[in-house]
Order: C-alpha cells, then sequence, then structure tokens
C-alpha cells in the first residue's frame, strides 16, 4: 500500500465525526453544483486518426456508458465475482458504491506522465480505460462515475469533480479531478480514483476540503450525463458562470498523485490522536461489531478483525 492511500484510508476514521477534520470549523460545499453551465463543449480531447486538429466534444459524454456491452460486462463479473448487490435493500446501494470504487482502484494503474501513450491532456471514454488498464485522474474518475451509474446508482447521485488541490500551506497544487457519491445518508463522499487500495468506508467530501490539510481539495465544477454545474467558491454568494478554462488552466500543472502525500507525510499526518483513537476504538470493539453483524445479516463482515489491526499498526508507525 502506497503512503498515500494510507493517508487517505485515515481520513475515512473520522467521517461520523466531520468536526474532528475541520478544527471544529464546518468547511464545505454545494457538491450538488450551484450554477448549471450550458455550455458543456471541450476542445483538444479527442483527435481523429490521421487528422492534426483536435474535435470538439460534449464533457458530459464521458460517463454516458450505461448502454455499453464493455460496461455491461464489468458488471457481470462485478455482480458474480465481487459482490456487487443486485438487490435494493437498505445499505445494498452504498455496497455498490465500494465494490466498483475498489475494483477500479485495482484494476486501473494511475498514471501521471501519459505522454507515452496519449497525445498531450487527451482523454480516454471509460471502456478505453478498462482495456487500457490503466489512465491519469480524468480517465480513472470517468470510469469509476460511469460504473456507479451503470450499476444502478442514480445519476443524480454522482458527480465528477473538476477542481484544484491544495498542499498543507495551501500552496496550489494544480488541477485534479476525482469522482463523488451521495450515500444513503445523503452526504457526498470522496471516491478518489487514483488509490490503489481504498478504505473502509467512504470519507466524507466535506471532511477534505479544510483549510490546513496535507492534502486540500478545491471543487470548481461537477458533472455528470445530464449538467455540467458551477461549484460556487467558499466565500461567494453569487454564481459568475466561470469558463471550463479555469479548471484547464490548473490543469497544465498537474498533480502527482503518488508524490503530493509523501512529503514528511508519515510522521506528521499519523498524529492526529483523534484518529488514533477512532482506530484503537475499531480494533478493541472488532470481535464484538463483526459478530454483531454475522448475527443480524447471517454473513461475515468485509471489514475483518485482520484489518482493523492493520489499520492500527500503521497509525502507531
Amino acid at each position: 500500500m502506497r503512503d498515500r492511500d494510507k493517508f487517505f484510508s485515515r481520513t475515512d476514521c473520522s467521517i461520523c465525526h466531520p468536526l474532528l477534520m475541520t478544527g471544529g470549523i464546518h468547511v464545505g460545499y454545494n457538491w450538488d453544483g450551484d450554477l448549471i453551465l450550458h455550455d458543456s463543449a471541450i476542445e483538444n480531447k479527442r483527435y481523429i486518426i490521421g487528422l492534426r486538429q483536435p474535435i470538439t466534444t460534449d464533457i458530459r459524454e464521458w460517463i454516458s456508458f450505461g448502454d455499453n456491452i464493455i460496461m455491461k460486462d464489468i458488471l457481470r463479473d462485478l455482480r458474480k465475482n465481487h459482490r456487487l448487490p443486485a438487490t435494493k435493500n437498505p445499505g445494498d446501494f452504498d455496497r455498490r458504491a465500494v465494490v466498483v470504487w475498489r475494483f477500479v482502484a485495482r484494476r486501473i494503474r494511475y498514471i501521471h506522465d501519459t505522454t507515452e501513450y496519449k497525445k498531450g491532456d487527451f482523454w480516454l471514454f471509460p471502456p478505453e480505460t478498462f482495456q487500457v488498464g490503466k489512465g491519469d485522474c480524468e480517465d480513472s474518475s470517468f470510469l469509476l462515475a460511469s460504473l456507479l451509474i451503470a450499476s444502478g446508482i442514480s445519476p443524480f447521485c454522482v458527480r465528477v469533480v473538476l477542481g484544484r488541490a491544495h498542499d498543507r500551506t495551501n500552496r496550489p497544487l494544480g488541477g485534479h479531478c476525482w469522482p463523488i457519491y451521495k450515500n444513503e445518508q445523503g452526504r457526498w463522499c470522496v471516491l478518489e480514483s487514483t488509490l490503489d487500495h481504498v478504505p473502509l468506508r467512504m470519507p466524507e467530501a466535506d471532511a477534505l476540503v479544510s483549510a490546513g490539510r496535507p492534502f486540500r481539495y478545491e471543487p470548481l465544477y461537477c458533472f455528470n450525463a445530464h449538467h455540467l454545474w458551477e461549484i460556487l467558491p467558499e466565500e461567494s454568494t453569487t454564481a459568475d458562470g466561470r469558463s471550463l478554462n479555469t479548471y484547464f488552466a490548473a490543469r497544465k500543472k498537474r498533480v502527482n498523485m503518488r508524490e503530493v502525500l509523501l512529503h514528511d507525510g508519515r510522521q506528521r499526518h499519523l498524529k492526529d490522536s483523534a484518529m488514533q483513537q477512532d482506530l484503537i476504538l475499531n480494533h478493541v470493539n472488532a470481535d464484538a461489531r463483526v459478530n454483531e453483524f454475522k448475527k443480524k445479516t447471517g454473513r461475515p463482515h468485509e471489514m475483518t478483525i485482520r484489518s482493523c489491526r492493520q489499520s492500527l499498526s500503521v497509525c502507531r508507525k
């Protein structure tokens, strides 16, 4: 597991207590989107073979693959081999999100520099990303969001966010793209698509945007297969209809997600006592919680005692 995966998994430990992540101050955005942007055309993301000039596309096309035969084959495999729920009982939609998230994390290798096999910042469509088996943050985000919707999750509970990333000192790291999912409690969660391993729980988006975090998300836009929205800056009260060029300008400096959390991260960020306490609590109560889940459902809990102890050992390093 890479250090950045360990950091991201630590954020899930306090999602039930979001104020622990924000120093007691609620910081958040309207992840649903504030203003619908009617101009969803983008340039320079697709090229025709044999022609040098790019073609114009609609950004919403990148997560409009629910009826695609390749995507259907992926879902059949997820249902058969990865326990993707086909039922609609309470908790099943959240389980679908976790299964799909884990599949993309394991199957798609994150590539920061894609110039070896793509022209410029060329974007792959989800079936292409799956077959290539690698991609940057946009490629894996589009695949993950498309699979979430194709699995039966409402498209209005799924967004792909285009934004910026910042370090602990609020220094901009560059443009970044990530999927979000509205869980069954009505809270938006970040499903970071560049991870190799996913956390036990989905971290809430509002907990990952506060100043002073070692890696802070700043959303600018979000979209699904139906609409493109602008997301207002925290200090704004009115939308200004910013062009998507704001994101593309930020994306000229591409965040390397393999490196952003490695700088002195293990020494500083694992000293969060609240998270340590939560991990210890998970460890102490693991037997009881696993047994309670098994008694209620008749099946073992995915969160095993071993995984809890592994998380605790990471926290103590």
